[in-house]
């Protein structure tokens, strides 16, 4: 059964904007400010990036399971995230949403974000940058045989994934709906893009994806949309750092 917003608690745009952009102010004091802490005192890179924004994750599903409680439900958690057993279609309009986010990763943020970052004061933190740079690293840090490196990728990809999109997805939008918003995708995919503001330099293909995403999970009612083509695009970094650890990619 695909939950229907018209018996769900209302939650209006200054308050899910509060959600989000806290959530966001969280992320991004952990970006800029723990992450180069931790490295400064000597953590190996992927600890020092896996382990804060594991934590931010699990934040994200403790407030949805708050959600849960205080909705009273908790034992119909599945039907109240809109996770039915997921159709064909479901799963077409996952892998449609997640190669729509590869293309715009290939075809478009490479060449915008070269643009921002020689036009916009503001610089992603200096850890980032020198991943970019590096290869045979995961993280800065050299990966050959590093299997713990790998678990602790896997766990930070099924904490990101499901973190947010139960929450942001399964949760939230659904409750924008309930306030009468007729287009609450676009809502929430405003917010989600605006939350990724520590990614500034990709926002405006990150954009466009977003108002896709969105728009394709209410219209489908199911959040396995959201979590497969947020997946996808996601997964290629950890098939990076497998191919690092086991030696196949230099």
């Amino acid at each position: 059964m695909r939950t229907s917003a018209s018996s769900l608690p209302p939650i209006y745009a200054l308050q899910s904007w509060a959600i989000f952009m806290g959530l966001s102010l969280t992320a991004g004091t952990t970006i800029y400010l723990l992450i180069p802490f931790l490295l400064e005192r000597g953590w190996s890179g992927p600890y020092a990036v896996m382990v804060p924004l594991g934590a931010n994750f699990l934040l994200m599903f403790a407030i949805t399971f708050a959600g849960l409680r205080r909705e009273g439900a908790t034992k119909a958690w599945r039907e109240r995230l809109r996770l039915p057993r997921p159709s064909g279609a479901d799963i077409a309009s996952g892998v449609f949403i997640g190669l729509s986010m590869i293309v715009s990763i290939v075809f478009l943020e490479r060449y915008v974000q070269d643009f921002i970052l020689d036009n916009v004061p503001m610089r992603p933190p200096e850890w980032f940058l020198d991943v970019l740079k590096t290869s045979g690293t995961v993280f800065g840090a050299p990966g050959l045989g590093r299997w713990d490196f790998l678990a602790l990728h896997l766990m930070l990809f099924a904490l990101n994934i499901f973190g947010e999109e139960l929450l942001f997805r399964g949760y939230l939008l659904p409750r924008q709906e309930a306030a009468g918003y007729r287009h609450a995708w676009m809502l929430n995919g405003l917010q989600w893009a605006a939350f990724h503001w520590f990614w500034f330099h990709v926002l405006p293909g990150l954009l466009l994806t977003s108002l896709l995403l969105c728009w394709v999970t209410q219209r489908r009612k199911s959040t396995w949309c959201a979590i497969i083509g947020h997946g996808m695009p996601n997964g290629l970094a950890v098939i990076g750092t497998f191919l690092t650890v086991s030696g196949l990619k230099g």
